[in-house]
Formats: structure tokens, C-alpha cells, sequence
């Protein structure tokens, strides 16, 4: 039995419980091998698709660019739930620590 794009996605989504990039999608299925068989090419289509289906939301959290796919369900009036509203899109930038370049 083969798992869908739509299945990965909700899964992904629920597993980090926050909104995430397309980016953040694909690079977590290139990192935890989630994509079987299937092509990122369609990964990329497929996405698309979901939020065309009504699978997946999209929105906008400024001051980042572009749009973050969430569960439709974590919306409320197309704004993000409070429970969800943790999110910052750079956080991961903010806390990575800085590496020394070898000279």
C-alpha cells in the first residue's frame, strides 16, 4: 500500500505542529526519506494541489516572504489560532550558533 503525497504532508505538518514553508516540506522529506518513490517534482505539484483540495492552508506571517501551509483547521477566520501563533519564521536563524570560518 502506498502512502500519498496528501498523507506525508498532514503528517509532516502535524509532527512539527507549526506552519512551515515549501521549503521546509520538501527539505524535511529529502531528510527523513518520507518520499518513497515519488519525485520532489511532484512533491512541488502535489502541494500545490493540497491547498487547491482544501488538505492544506496557506497564509502569510510577516515579515517573512511568501506563503507557510498549515492545517486548515488551525485557522480561524483565515488567521492562525493562538495556540498556533508560537510560530516565528526565524527563529531557527536567530538561535543557530554561528560557525568560525578555519583560516
Amino acid at each position: 500500500m502506498s502512502i500519498t503525497w496528501n498523507e506525508i504532508f498532514v503528517k509532516i505538518l502535524k509532527e512539527k505542529n507549526r506552519p512551515m514553508s515549501s521549503n521546509e516540506i520538501l527539505q524535511d522529506i529529502i531528510d527523513n526519506k518520507k518520499n518513497d518513490n515519488h519525485s520532489l517534482r511532484s512533491a512541488r505539484v502535489a502541494l500545490s494541489n493540497a491547498k487547491t483540495q482544501g488538505i492544506l492552508a496557506s497564509i502569510k506571517i510577516p515579515p517573512a516572504k511568501g506563503f507557510f501551509y498549515c492545517n486548515p483547521n488551525w485557522l480561524e477566520n483565515g488567521i492562525l489560532k493562538k495556540e498556533y501563533n508560537h510560530f516565528d519564521p526565524f527563529w531557527d536563524l536567530l538561535n543557530t550558533p554561528k560557525t568560525e570560518n578555519p583560516t
